[in-house]
C-alpha cells in the first residue's frame, strides 16, 4: 500500500491532499475517536457487524440487527477497503480521521508543523508525542502527559506547533496512558530533500485483543497495585528468545503490518507493496508496537540498511534485520527478480517457551506481499526464505544478543557495527566526539526491583514540570533507593552544552535468569552509539552465560557502577551511528554520547509500553536556567483542596460576590501567564 497523508489545511497554508507537504507551514487536524473493527457503516447511516464469508466480507446479524427486520443491509457483501479489518478479531480501537493506523505526516525539514488535535474520545485524556522531533525552543510541545503538558481532556482540543527537525523516519503516538496500543499512532517523515527513489512506509506492531486499559488493569506488575494477570503467561510458558531472554510476559494475540494481519489464519486482505522489475525502492519501517521486537525480511531478496531513525548510514547489506518498539530502520531493495510475488515477513523473536526454550512449530508474526507488476489474479505468494548455510550464512542486523547457535548459520551484526557515511568536523563537534573526558552517567535499565532505572521506579508528578512541580513530586531517598529500590520522581540534571556520556547497563545480579532486552528512547536529543558490550554466550546453544565483565557494580542493585579497573572499552569517536532509540542487551551495555544543547524537561524511558507504565523511566532536566517561557494561555492543571474554614467563608461570601465573567477570567489568566517565568 502506497503512502497517503490526510492533510486538512487551514487558511494560512496551501492545500495539500496527499503526499509530501512542501510548504513552510503545514497544518493538520486530527479528530480522535473510538471505533470498532470488523464493522461497516451503511448508506443508511447504521453501523453493522461484518464477518468473513470467504473470500468476501458480509454484513451479518447480531442481537440488534436481525435479518427479518426492515433492514435490507443484512447479508450484503461489502468491500474490504470500507472495513477496518485489522486481523479479523472484533474489538474497540481508536481511529484518527477515521483511519487506522492514524494519518501519516510528511513534510520538509524546517517546516512549521501545526496539528490541531480534537479529542472526541468519550472519557479519556490524551497527549500526542512527536517521536524523534526535538521541538527546539518549544519543549512543552513534546506531548508527554504530566511532564510537558496537562492531558487534553475528552471533548477538548489542543494545537501543537513546532519545527520539523531532525530529518528522518519518525512517528507520532499517544504519550499519556497506553492508548497507542489501541491505535493512537501514525507515521511521521521529515525529508531533507525530495526522495530520489520510490518509497513505502511500513508500520509493524504486535496487536492484542484486550483493550489497552484492560491490559494495564490486569498487569501483575502495576505500580499502584497488581492485577490478576489473566492475559499474562506464567514463567514456564512465556515466549523466550534464543539467548533465553524473555520476549514478554504478555500472551501473544497477533501482529499487523500497516494495520493488517490474520487472526486464526483468516484469509483477510494483507498489505501489498506493488513494485516494478529493475528498480530500487526505499522502505521506511517503524516498530509501532508495544512489547515485541520483530525480525524482518523479504523472501528471495537481500536488502541494504541505509538509515536508523532516518539518519543516513553507510549501507549495510543484510538478509534480515531486527526492529524493536520505538525504532525505525530504512532499507533499500533492488527488485532484481524477473517477476512474481514474495512474502515480506515480520516474525517475533520467539524461539520457544520457558527458561530453556527449545524450537517448536510455533511462529508468531505477520506477513505482507511484495508483488511485481506482472502478477494478475488474487493468488498469494508461495515463496520461502532462502536457507542459511555454512557456505552462505545469513547476515542479521541489530541483534540484541551475542549470536545465534552455530548450527543456524546466522551472523549477528550489532548497532555499533554501523557507521555514518561521512563524518564531518561539525558532526563530531555536535556529538562531542573528542578524546576529552565527558560527564559520564551509568544507568541500569532492569527489572531488579520492578521496571526501573538505577532501582528507581518513576512516579509522574501531578502537574507538568513547566509549572511549580516541586510540591507535587515524590523525592528520591538515594540511600533507600540504592539499597532496596524505591518509587520516586527520578530527575537527572544536565548542564547546558556539556558533553554527556551515558552507559546504559542491563544487569540483574540477584536474579540472573530474569533477563530481557530493553529499547531505550531519549526525548529531545539524538545520541551517537559509541560501543556495545554483550554478555558471554554459548556458541553451540546461543544461550547467555554471564554478564559482560567490563562494568563493575558497586552495590547489589547495580544502581552505582563504573568501568572495571578504570578501563574504558574501545569507543568509536570517528563515525558512530546516531539514534534516538537503542536496544540494551540483557546482561550487557551500550555507551552513547550527546551534547545537552536542548533546554527542557525530557522523559527518558524504555519503549516497551508496560515497562514504562510500570516505572522504567526518568526525566532529564537539561539546562534548567534556560528553559523557554510558556506561551500565553497554555493549559494548566493542579490538585484542588480546601479547608473547612475556607468552605465556611465561601458560604458566607458567595451571595455577595458575583461570578466573574468568562472574559474577565481569561484576562486574569493572561496577566498571570505573561508575568510568569519558569525554571
Amino acid at each position: 500500500m502506497r503512502r497517503f497523508v490526510f492533510c486538512l489545511m487551514l487558511a494560512t497554508a496551501a492545500v495539500v491532499t496527499a503526499g509530501i507537504c512542501r510548504d513552510p507551514i503545514c497544518e493538520f487536524t486530527f479528530v480522535i475517536r473510538r471505533a470498532r473493527s470488523m464493522t461497516y457503516r451503511g448508506s443508511n447511516g447504521k453501523l453493522y457487524d461484518v464477518a468473513l464469508n470467504a473470500p468476501q466480507l458480509q454484513i451479518v446479524e447480531n442481537s440488534y440487527h436481525k435479518r427479518d427486520d426492515d433492514d435490507v443491509m443484512i447479508g450484503t457483501f461489502v468491500n474490504s477497503s470500507d472495513v477496518i479489518t485489522v486481523d479479523g478479531f472484533r474489538r474497540n480501537l481508536i481511529v484518527v480521521n477515521d483511519a487506522f493506523p492514524g494519518p501519516t505526516i510528511e513534510v520538509m525539514e524546517g517546516a512549521q508543523v501545526v496539528v490541531r488535535v480534537i479529542n472526541d474520545l468519550l472519557t479519556e485524556g490524551i497527549t500526542l508525542h512527536w517521536h524523534g522531533m526535538h521541538v527546539i525552543n518549544t519543549p512543552w510541545m513534546d506531548g508527554v502527559g504530566y511532564v510537558t503538558q496537562c492531558p487534553i481532556p475528552a471533548h477538548q482540543s489542543f494545537t501543537y506547533r513546532f519545527k520539523a527537525s531532525p530529518y528522518g523516519t519518525h512517528w507520532w503516538h499517544d504519550h499519556f496512558s497506553n492508548t497507542r496500543i489501541d491505535g493512537l499512532f501514525g507515521l511521521f517523515v521529515v525529508h531533507r530533500k525530495l526522495p530520489s527513489l520510490p518509497e513505502f512506509l511500513v508500520s509493524v506492531q504486535d496487536w492484542y485483543h484486550i483493550p489497552a486499559g484492560d491490559g494495564e488493569l490486569v498487569s501483575p506488575n502495576r505500580m499502584s497495585f497488581s492485577g490478576t494477570g489473566e492475559t499474562y503467561m506464567s514463567e514456564d510458558h512465556r515466549d523466550m528468545a534464543v539467548d533465553r531472554s524473555e520476549v514478554t510476559m504478555r500472551r501473544y494475540d497477533g501482529s499487523l503490518i500497516n494495520g493488517r494481519g490474520r487472526w486464526n489464519d483468516l484469509p483477510l486482505p494483507l498489505t501489498t507493496f506493488k513494485v516494478k522489475t529493475g528498480q530500487n525502492y526505499r522502505f521506511r519501517v517503524t516498530n509501532t508496537g508495544s512489547e515485541r521486537g520483530f525480525i524482518l525480511s523479504v523472501d528471495r531478496h537481500s536488502v541494504r540498511v541505509v538509515a536508523l531513525e532516518g539518519v543516513d548510514m553507510a549501507p549495510i547489506p543484510v538478509d534480515l534485520f531486527m526492529i524493536f518498539p520505538g525504532e525505525s530502520v530504512d532499507f533499500e531493495m533492488a527488485t532484481n527478480m524477473s517477476g512474481g510475488q514474495y512474502w515480506m515477513r515480520a516474525v517475533t523473536l520467539r524461539h520457544g517457551k520457558g527458561r530453556d526454550p527449545q524450537p517448536d512449530d510455533v511462529i508468531n508474526g505477520v506477513k505482507a506481499i511484495v508483488r511485481y507488476e506482472d502478477v494478475t489474479g488474487d493468488a498469494e505468494p508461495t515463496s520461502r526464505p532462502r536457507d542459511c548455510t555454512s557456505a552462505q550464512p545469513c547476515r542479521v542486523f541489530n541483534c540484541p544478543f551475542g549470536g545465534y547457535p552455530d548450527s543456524e548459520h546466522k551472523i549477528c551484526l550489532k548497532v555499533s557495527d554501523a557507521h555514518i557515511d561521512v563524518a564531518s568536523d561539525d558532526f563530531r563537534t555536535k556529538y562531542g566526539l573528542t578524546e576529552q573526558p565527558a560527564v559520564e552517567h551509568f544507568l541500569n535499565w532492569n527489572g531488579i526491583v520492578g521496571s526501573s532505572v538505577n532501582a528507581r521506579r518513576f512516579v509522574f508528578p501531578k502537574i507538568p514540570f513547566f509549572f511549580d512541580y516541586l510540591d507535587h513530586i515524590v523525592s528520591c531517598d538515594d540511600q533507600k533507593c540504592d539499597t532496596k529500590g524505591c518509587k520516586c520522581t527520578h530527575i537527572l540534571d544536565l548542564p547546558y552544552n556539556e558533553t554527556i556520556q551515558m552507559v546504559f547497563t542491563n544487569y540483574n545480579l540477584e536474579h540472573a535468569d530474569d533477563i530481557e532486552h530493553h529499547p531505550i528512547h531519549m526525548h529531545g536529543h539524538n545520541f551517537a552509539v559509541l560501543a556495545m558490550g554483550y554478555p558471554t554466550y554459548n556458541h553451540t546453544t546461543g544461550r547467555l552465560m554471564s554478564v559482560n565483565p567490563d562494568v563493575a557494580c558497586s552495590n547489589k542493585l547495580c544502581s552505582k557502577a563504573s568501568w572495571r579497573d578504570g578501563k574504558t572499552p574501545f569507543l568509536n569517536l570517528i563515525n558512530p551511528p546516531v539514534r534516538d532509540v537503542v536496544i540494551v542487551p540483557a546482561g550487557g551495555y551500550v555507551v552513547v554520547r550527546f551534547r545537552a544543547t536542548n533546554p527542557g524537561f525530557w522523559i527518558f524511558h524504555c519503549h516497551l509500553e508496560m515497562h514504562m507504565m510500570e516505572g522504567m523511566a526518568m526525566v532529564l532536566r537539561v539546562a534548567a536556567g534556560r528553559v523557554p517561557r510558556l506561551p500565553r494561555n497554555f493549559p494548566t492543571c493542579n490538585v484542588f483542596d480546601w479547608t473547612s474554614d475556607e468552605f465556611e467563608g465561601y458560604q458566607k461570601s458567595s451571595n455577595s460576590t458575583p461570578l466573574q465573567t468568562t472574559r474577565s477570567l481569561q484576562s486574569t489568566n493572561l496577566h498571570w501567564q505573561n508575568s510568569r517565568y519558569f525554571i
